[in-house]
């Protein structure tokens, strides 16, 4: 059937109030009323739910002019749900708990005249976040944990904002890096303690505080204790600005788990029964607005509790010493390798000396002992006299305080004795070693400057009175094997 032309415009208009309706739908939990919205769950209605909003109502009517969200849960503001509504000139998001906003929560709301975040956990905002409220005529920032603010955030508003605005209950520091914010924002100063309680404006009107870099009062120091025992690592810094501080395991940053170790209030490491993993070299910096500090590395030596009950364990080599958890053995303690001894000391059966001399074999339990680092004397002296067979008289001791070449003149001086030949005719005279699987293998190396030499070393050599093996490396170079 067709309409009566007379009903058209009745039509049309009826449809423009359903579309218009259609786009100021009231969002759950909230109420609409004369382009306010509310959604503030302890005003509602008793035949509504209470109903905390942790998220931005939606959606929300385009033509609002006053936006209520007090009283909710909001971590965070949406610009997705904001910026359509450009008419806005109230937003109130007052005792919630928001910790941040995005850097753009406000665009597009020009017509924005109050903004209001009063009581809630904001730490910091960030730079340009009011850049589109140009018209904004209050400012209600109190309650929350702020210290500061970026250079530059209030330049977008009206000069008239700043001195109508609510910045009361945070924790603002009136030190150097705020001095060309706060010096125009009257805010109540939480820190530094010489000025806490007053104006802001009042106290850069004085003079700009000066801030100082970290300095170091309390150093760590190096520390020994006893597995399951705890350990206290100090880093006490003085900063002004107060800086932060990490801490350095090995040269990487320290991973803290609470309960095995920990940073105290102020800096201090504590390690909490402490394990052999814990040991290293650790470190603590310091940073803050204006300077750094790193501490010099020191020791934190863990040692096994089994290390001081006087039984030799198997994790030591000598009773209480030792090992890869108990302290150096001292002289004559026994020991598998350098490590197990103490400054000065080696494990003789172990070590190889600069000039290539080794010690004695790794199977030689005997000698497997710390000692001063020398010369080996009674084992090289023992394969001489069981070498030099035609050697009349007894053989000189030789001595661990004697230098190496003191030591091969005195071997030549006793070949040459034997050979019957002048030590002169004996040149480039050299001891070497050569580790065997029972006892070192000796080679003394010398150059011929006569035939009578060989002549003489093949006749003792086959006659038995020289032992060892005779090598000749060329005409004139000589290799004898003790």
């Amino acid at each position: 059937m067709a309409l009566r032309p007379s009903l058209l415009p009745l039509l049309a208009f009826l449809l423009h109030l359903f579309g218009q309706a259609l786009s100021q739908t009231c969002p759950h939990g909230c109420a609409c009323l004369s382009g306010r919205v509310q959604c503030d769950p302890t005003r509602q209605a008793f035949d509504r739910p209470w109903l905390f909003n942790t998220s931005m109502p939606s959606p929300l009517p385009s033509s609002a002019l006053e936006l209520i969200l007090t009283n909710n849960e909001l971590r965070t503001l949406s610009n997705s749900a904001l910026s359509p509504l450009t008419s806005l000139s109230l937003l109130d998001a007052s005792f919630n708990i928001l910790k941040s906003l995005p850097g753009d929560a406000f665009d597009g709301l020009v017509n924005l005249r109050t903004l209001k975040l009063s009581n809630n956990n904001l730490r910091t905002l960030p730079v340009g976040i009011f850049n589109s409220l140009s018209n904004l005529t209050l400012l209600d920032l109190s309650n929350n944990w702020l210290a500061g603010f970026p250079d530059g955030i209030f330049s977008p508003l009206k000069p008239t904002v700043l001195t109508t605005s609510s910045f009361g209950g945070n924790f603002f520091s009136c030190d150097c890096t705020q001095a060309i914010v706060l010096a125009s924002v009257p805010v109540t100063c939480h820190q530094p303690v010489s000025v806490k309680g007053q104006l802001s404006t009042t106290v850069y009107a004085t003079g700009d505080p000066g801030c100082t870099p970290p300095t170091l009062s309390n150093a760590p120091q190096a520390s020994t204790v006893n597995t399951t025992q705890s350990v206290q690592l100090h880093c006490g810094v003085s900063a002004d600005p107060p800086g932060t501080v990490t801490w350095y395991k090995d040269d990487q940053p320290l991973l803290l788990d609470h309960s095995h170790s920990t940073v105290t209030r102020q800096w201090s490491l504590v390690v909490n029964s402490a394990l052999h993993s814990d040991a290293g070299s650790y470190y603590c910096n310091a940073t803050n607005a204006v300077g750094f500090l790193e501490s010099q590395p020191v020791q934190l030596t863990v040692l096994e509790i089994t290390c001081f009950d006087g039984l030799l364990s198997s994790h030591e080599t000598d009773v209480d010493c030792g090992g890869q958890y108990c302290t150096p053995c001292q002289n004559n303690k026994r020991c598998t390798v350098d490590s197990d001894c103490s400054v000065g000391h080696v494990c003789l059966g172990h070590h190889t000396l600069q000039s290539g001399l080794l010690y004695l074999s790794k199977t030689n339990s005997e000698y497997l002992t710390c000692g001063v680092q020398g010369i080996p004397p009674n084992n090289l002296a023992r394969r001489l006299r069981g070498s030099l067979r035609g050697r009349t008289g007894p053989l000189p001791n030789l001595n661990a305080s004697d230098s190496l070449s003191s030591i091969l003149t005195e071997i030549q001086s006793e070949l040459a004795t034997q050979l019957k030949v002048s030590r002169t005719m004996m040149n480039n005279f050299r001891l070497q070693a050569e580790e065997r699987h029972t006892e070192p293998l000796y080679r003394l190396e010398f150059r011929m400057t006569s035939s009578s030499v060989r002549t003489s070393l093949e006749t003792q050599l086959h006659a038995g009175q020289l032992g060892g093996t005779l090598t000749f490396n060329s005409e004139n170079d000589v290799a004898l094997t003790l």
